[in-house]
């Protein structure tokens, strides 16, 4: 399962870097498209049907505790950002903001929760050690790597190693995942911590 899971996420990231080096406008669908397709290709056949199969109560708790997450956090997020001199008006009029909200919950957010918690780590889940329990969810060394793999596979959007801080918010989405088993919780928090940064796009 390790090695499986180490291949679709090499196919990913490969996806990624090319896809941003040879259709630079396609590149946000081309990356959904590997993120959701990876762990049905890669993922043994009673797993696909665990990814697939749709758990009501677990998608509204989800989506529950992903936007009680952004209600604690993102306030706290932006009064830094201000406090840094980072934060600035949008110029971006509401129907705009819904759009880039629905348009980074359903090409970004989703696709990347989709891959990073729901399949790998749920494999790196399967790892031995210790794992202790914070606030309702089990966490162990998975979280941590799957959080890592996360930041690294930045790098292959822009060469930058400020990409890699995408580390601390990873580990709120594994923790919400952790939570539920549902990818409904970090993909709406993912969503909002990306809107968010429409009002300090000079932070990172």
């Amino acid at each position: 399962m390790l090695s499986r899971g180490l291949a679709a996420y090499l196919v990913v990231v490969a996806a990624v870097a090319c896809s941003r080096r040879w259709i630079p406008n396609h590149a946000v669908v081309a990356t959904a498209a590997a993120l959701l397709a990876a762990p049905l290709i890669f993922a043994p056949g009673q797993w696909r049907l665990r990814l697939l199969r749709p758990r009501p109560r677990r998608l509204l708790a989800g989506c529950a505790e992903g936007l009680a997450a952004a209600a604690v956090v993102l306030p706290l997020f932006l009064l830094v950002a201000w406090w840094a001199g980072r934060l600035g008006p949008s110029g971006k009029a509401p129907a705009e903001l819904a759009r880039l909200g629905l348009s980074g919950l359903l090409l970004v957010a989703l696709p990347e929760e989709f891959f990073f918690r729901g399949y790998l780590q749920r494999i790196l889940a399967l790892l031995p050690g210790r794992r202790v329990r914070i606030l309702g969810a089990s966490c162990g060394a998975g979280l941590l790597l799957a959080a890592a793999l996360f930041a690294l596979a930045h790098l292959a959007v822009a060469w930058d190693p400020r990409a890699l801080l995408v580390f601390f918010p990873g580990l709120v989405f594994g923790w919400l995942y952790a939570r539920r088993r549902s990818v409904a919780g970090p993909a709406v928090f993912h969503a909002a911590c990306n809107l968010s940064l429409v009002w300090c796009p000079t932070l990172l």
